[in-house]
């Protein structure tokens, strides 16, 4: 009931509202067993109320909400929030801090924060996909291409992703990249095809065949 009247403030709450919602945003329940938190998504709704009403404040929440040490571990909030708070006013540099010290924490938050990345310079880019590259979680790595292959210094990393198309054994993402790449018609990524990233797996080279079916003529 109260994370939908928090929804409900948004876009009508006044300077009067300011009060209440910043004391949605300190609010923290504990339930057993566990004990467990449940009121990261009222704390959620919270922010993006507070956000209408005064960016700067709700700035100060979100960067101490992104690591809210009680981010619900299914929804990812109020992390996830925070992050798109965050993200909304450019305010990058806590999301940067984020997924190069705690990308564990929360793969979803994580993915956000790699998703409003997209100004990170070409250098960064390339130490970020490097220390990144090597996650097992498959929305991490979502995340990272998402960053990558429309960032305007991708080709900078065409030998690290040709590398990790080789060696990866996730298939769903090896599609993913392919399937980005061919649709994007991108000149400094479409050579991969022509490299032997698929290896001896013969489920990854029909990914790559079938990918080059779809390209007219020669890229």
């Amino acid at each position: 009931m109260r994370r939908a009247l928090a929804r409900a403030l948004r876009g009508v709450a006044d300077a009067s509202d300011q009060p209440i919602l910043e004391s949605a945003v300190w609010t923290y329940e504990f339930v057993r067993p566990g004990p467990r938190e449940v009121a990261g998504d009222l704390q959620g709704e919270a922010l993006l109320a507070l956000a209408d009403l005064d960016h700067a404040l709700a700035a100060f929440h979100a960067v101490r909400l992104l690591t809210d040490g009680h981010t619900s571990p299914m929804s990812g909030q109020p992390a996830l929030t925070a992050a798109r708070v965050l993200a909304a006013t450019d305010a990058v540099l806590p999301l940067y801090e984020y997924v190069m010290r705690h990308a564990a924490d929360s793969p979803e938050v994580a993915a956000e924060c790699l998703r409003s990345l997209s100004g990170l310079p070409g250098s960064l880019l390339t130490s970020l996909f490097e220390e990144l590259a090597g996650s097992d979680d498959e929305t991490v790595l979502l995340g990272l291409f998402d960053l990558v292959l429309p960032h305007a210094e991708r080709a900078r990393l065409r030998d690290s992703l040709a590398t990790w198309l080789r060696e990866t054994r996730f298939h769903d993402i090896f599609r993913y990249v392919v399937a980005a790449v061919v649709a994007g018609r991108d000149p400094h990524l479409l050579p991969m095809l022509d490299d032997d990233i698929a290896g001896a797996d013969r489920s990854k080279q029909d990914t790559v065949d079938e990918a080059r079916r779809l390209l007219p003529g020669r890229y």
